[in-house]
């Protein structure tokens, strides 16, 4: 239950947890074992009653049935936008079946990227393959029904930010939220912009006591930091529990580095690895790194990394 931190054992099928809830709030649960070998199976679900019955479907999670009337009408919103999308995908999944895909440009780079010997540069050309504009990253035929696929999303997404601004009501802010998480780092959803934006803020304001309501108030008020603007000054505990004020670590400082990681993320940690040589470098000239590393209560996978990676 990872926002618990709690893990729950599963005995025949079957599992069970009692906990103290604040209010009307949301949890997820999480399938480790799905989890190890990247498959982001998750459960959310809403705590509005004394006790809520779950039943998981690993391999499709579309199935998941949750007691609650919320979480009942949060669902037959998904299905709603699942029998849109749905059979464009199948479509979709027809054509790179029989070959259409990617562009001859996109498969130019991708051919290059998994020859080039160089992991640097590897990386780049992915990352090259990854920004190009779906009008040329795919085939015609692939980007033909893929492209109707996206209209129709954003006119059946269009119809229930209208009916979430009209009603508001918990059974809506996953919905906004996750289009105003979307909205952070896509472009897919920009026609949609002003509504997600006015809908984020809508309700954040009225769920203030909802764990999502207030997520959405922090993203929002982050979403105000600009380059060459102040920065939000925070607290946060280092491994023994002492608490520390990002801006009285950074004093006196010239350029600060502020990297964030897990013990978890391999591709995180290799990244925050290539700031100890810098570091060592130049931290008597001004440099000051900052090292925020997401964990739960148990923190002993963090103390482990910190020593196998060499950080002081």
């Amino acid at each position: 239950l990872e926002t618990l931190g709690i893990v729950i054992p599963v005995i025949d099928g079957k599992f069970q947890v009692d906990f103290q809830t604040e209010g009307d709030d949301f949890y997820t649960l999480i399938a480790w074992e799905q989890y190890a070998i990247r498959r982001m199976w998750t459960c959310d679900f809403l705590v509005d009653e004394n006790e809520v019955d779950v039943l998981c479907d690993f391999e499709n999670p579309s199935n998941n049935v949750i007691s609650g009337e919320i979480n009942q009408a949060i669902k037959i919103i998904r299905g709603r936008q699942r029998d849109i999308i749905d059979p464009y995908d199948k479509q979709l999944e027809k054509l790179e079946e029989q070959g259409f895909y990617y562009s001859e440009t996109a498969n130019d780079i991708l051919s290059r990227a998994k020859a080039e010997p160089d992991r640097d540069k590897m990386f780049a050309l992915y990352d090259q393959l990854r920004d190009l504009p779906d009008s040329i990253k795919f085939c015609k035929e692939y980007w033909a029904v893929a492209s109707q696929q996206i209209k129709a999303e954003i006119e059946i997404k269009r119809t229930i930010l209208e009916e979430a601004v009209t009603n508001p009501s918990l059974e809506y802010i996953r919905f906004v939220y996750s289009l105003y998480n979307y909205l952070r780092y896509s472009d897919r959803y920009d026609l949609l912009q002003d509504e997600i934006i006015f809908a984020a803020g809508l309700y954040a304001e009225k769920f203030t006591d909802n764990n999502m309501g207030r997520v959405l108030a922090e993203m929002i008020e982050s979403s105000r930091i600009k380059v060459g603007a102040e920065y939000i000054d925070f607290e946060a505990p280092d491994m023994e529990g002492r608490m520390f004020r990002l801006s009285k670590m950074v004093e006196g400082s010239r350029i600060v580095i502020l990297d964030m990681w897990a013990s978890w993320c391999g591709p995180c940690r290799r990244t925050a690895m290539k700031n100890i040589p810098i570091y060592n470098q130049y931290k008597d000239k001004g440099l000051c790194v900052v090292s925020i590393a997401r964990e739960t209560k148990n923190i002993n996978d963090l103390k482990k990394a910190v020593e196998q990676d060499g950080y002081t």
